[in-house]
Order: structure tokens, then C-alpha cells, then sequence
């Protein structure tokens, strides 16, 4: 079921938005574990990162976010593969009967994606919102805040917690928290919270056929997309013309 293509040493998952949910649904029957929704700054990020490409490859799931990693794979002849956006996925298993949990962003941002979703799906199961503390990456493991949030929630049940940080620091959390989760899928979708809060506005279908989804969002919050976009485009366009050059993949 989980088909997967290499991306500069990244195994993302040959997927799309007619068949994701219904993958994520039936992964949610089965048990625990994580998914990640993967761009091509992760992507770069990767390439030089063994610990973080083994985290994304050890996934149930690397969905691609963002048409740069769709584009590559269509390049190598898959023609089934698009982009997955994590707004739309949340959106779209809200209306499956699967249970929910939020787990991120601040307290005040999650009083609005509770009223926003509360307000768009009133049907929705959603078990809770819970803000993690404010840590670095190095902080992650064994932090007694985090374990004890889980057990909480691991005590609710949801099939997916929706896990808001930034990436990649919500991939390192989801691998290493994921293992005290009884029955529970996390599924980390960062700045999606923004838009489910409202405080960032979703680009319009056009611009996101134009693949300048990006530049969408560089205009609202400069100073915290514009260093990654970067990174982004100048990486990933140096390694795609490195395996052009080397014929290695």
C-alpha cells in the first residue's frame, strides 16, 4: 500500500490526494506510529542529516508537500504522485469519523482552531487541544512535560494527533514519542496551525497550480519563511542538477 520513491536519499511515499486519506484511515485501524508531511527544505535537510533521513524513512507515511518533490518524482515516470497539502488533509479527515487530537502551537492560537473548526465541522471527534512546552530540538527526548501530555492523550484514544512544530523538530518528536502511543497516529503538519488559526491565509488554487505557494507565504511572514525558502530552492536545485551530472541517486 505504502509505495515509495528515493528523493536524494529521502523514501517518500508514491501517493495522492484521492488515495492519502484513504491509506491514513486505514493505518488508523491498526495501531501507532507517525507520518510526516515532507518539503523540499526537509528534503535538502536530509540529504545532510542521516539521523533526520532515517526518521522520515522509518515513517507509516512521507507524504510530499510542495510541487518541487511531485515535479521530481513525475520526472522519474510517476506519474501517480502529487503533492499532498497538510491544511487539506486536516480538513478532509475531519469529515472521516476518525478521532482527533491537536498538539501544538501557543494556547492562544489553539482557542482559534478550536472555535474555526468547532465552527466548520460541528460533527468533528476532536478529544482535545494541548500547547507543548517550549523547547529546543536538543530537548526533545525524555522531557517529562511531553510524556506526560501523551499519557493523557494516549488515555483519549484519538486515532490522529495533529502534531504543530516546526519541521524538522516535529519529525524528531514524532519518531521518539510515538512509541508510548497505544493507539494513535501523529501526523506533523507545522505551519498548517497558522492557517487553521487564521493568522496566515491559504494561497489561492491559482497560485498553488503556478507552484508559488511559496511566495505566497514569504509576502505574508518574511522573516520566518524567506531563510527556508531559500535553503529550499537553492538546495534542492543544486542536488536535482548533481544527480543530473552524476547519474546518482
Amino acid at each position: 500500500m505504502n509505495e515509495r520513491t528515493t528523493i536524494f536519499g529521502t523514501q517518500v511515499s508514491v501517493t495522492n490526494i484521492s488515495e492519502t486519506p484513504k491509506q491514513i484511515k486505514s493505518l488508523a485501524k491498526s495501531g501507532s506510529g507517525y507520518i510526516c508531511l515532507t518539503d523540499g527544505y526537509v528534503i535538502v535537510l536530509a540529504s545532510k542529516n542521516k539521523k533526520l533521513r532515517e526518521i522520515l524513512n522509518n515513517s507509516l507515511m512521507t507524504l510530499p508537500d510542495g510541487s518541487p518533490l511531485a515535479i521530481y518524482a513525475k520526472l522519474k515516470g510517476l506519474k501517480k504522485i502529487s503533492s499532498i497539502s497538510g491544511y487539506w488533509l486536516v480538513k478532509k479527515l475531519m469529515q472521516t469519523g476518525l478521532s482527533h487530537y491537536f498538539y501544538g502551537s501557543s494556547p492562544s492560537e489553539l482557542k482559534r482552531i478550536e472555535e474555526n473548526l468547532t465552527k466548520e465541522f460541528p460533527e468533528a471527534k476532536i478529544l482535545g487541544y494541548k500547547s507543548p512546552p517550549l523547547i529546543s530540538p536538543d530537548e526533545l527526548e525524555n522531557n517529562k512535560t511531553i510524556l506526560s501530555d501523551l499519557k493523557e492523550i494516549n488515555k483519549l484514544k484519538p486515532n490522529l494527533i495533529w502534531v504543530g512544530m516546526n519541521s524538522p523538530k516535529q519529525d524528531y518528536l514524532m519518531a521518539y514519542y510515538s512509541q508510548y502511543l497505544d493507539h494513535s497516529i501523529m501526523i506533523g503538519i507545522g505551519g498548517v496551525y497558522d492557517y487553521l488559526s487564521g493568522s496566515m491565509k491559504i494561497s489561492p488554487e491559482w497560485v498553488k497550480k503556478l507552484s508559488l505557494r511559496w511566495v505566497y507565504r514569504i509576502v505574508q511572514n518574511p522573516k520566518r519563511i524567506f531563510k527556508k525558502a531559500v535553503i529550499a530552492i537553492v538546495g534542492f536545485s543544486w542536488l536535482f542538477l548533481k544527480e543530473l551530472v552524476t547519474g546518482k541517486h
